[in-house]
């Protein structure tokens, strides 16, 4: 799809802008969530997996499986 925007901007095709909306929009419909939305889930489940290595009591491992999964 990315090749697709690419030729779409070089051809003026399509903005910038509108490229990243339509991606954000096939985003959300993949995901379910909007990106920023993942990100921030990216990131949160990325905090606990290094507090694995400092021994937290909230590390991501001590969180089921189940739980971690996306609830769609």
């Amino acid at each position: 799809m990315q090749g697709f925007i690419n030729a779409g901007e070089f051809l003026a095709v399509i903005t910038r802008a509108e490229a990243i909306e339509l991606m954000d929009e096939a985003h959300f419909s993949v995901f379910g969530v909007t990106n920023d939305q993942r990100k921030a889930r990216k990131a949160a489940f990325t905090e606990l997996k290094t507090a694995v290595n400092n021994d937290s009591e909230n590390s991501f491992f001590d969180i089921p499986a189940i739980e971690r999964l996306v609830k769609r």
